[in-house]
């Protein structure tokens, strides 16, 4: 079990919840929310947001939980460009889905080095995921 799954069923227990309730609650299938607590799926940003109102989280709280967004902004790692590739998998996308929606500019994209590959902010992304307007 990883560390969301667990933090995510400590909430529910705490609350008087069993799975059925979260199910009916957030809308999601039973197994989709048992299978997410024992940490065989990794939710995406949709399914995170279904969760927050019967856990009792907020948004940016479960986000970071997940892993979404980072609660220490001066950690190096955060000032490094994302690549296609990775924000597909933090979006739970498919590559071609990023590249699309960066040409459409959905998301904003910066062409580095001489064959001009994208990169994107990983500040972009977090507004992105938290449904804001880049």
């Amino acid at each position: 079990m990883n560390n969301l799954g667990l933090k995510l069923r400590e909430r529910r227990k705490e609350k008087g919840l069993k799975l059925v309730d979260v199910s009916k609650l957030s809308g999601l299938h039973l197994s989709c929310v048992a299978r997410i607590e024992r940490g065989e799926r990794f939710p995406t940003g949709r399914t995170l947001k279904k969760l927050v109102k019967p856990l009792g989280f907020s948004e940016i709280e479960l986000f970071k939980l997940a892993g979404f967004l980072s609660s220490d902004k001066t950690n190096h790692d955060l000032l490094r460009m994302l690549t296609t590739r990775e924000v597909a998998g933090l979006l739970n996308v498919h590559i071609n889905t990023v590249r699309r929606w960066g040409n459409r500019g959905i998301l904003k994209t910066y062409r580095i080095g001489s064959r001009g590959d994208r990169r994107f902010r990983r500040e972009d992304i977090e507004t992105f995921i938290l449904g804001g307007v880049l």
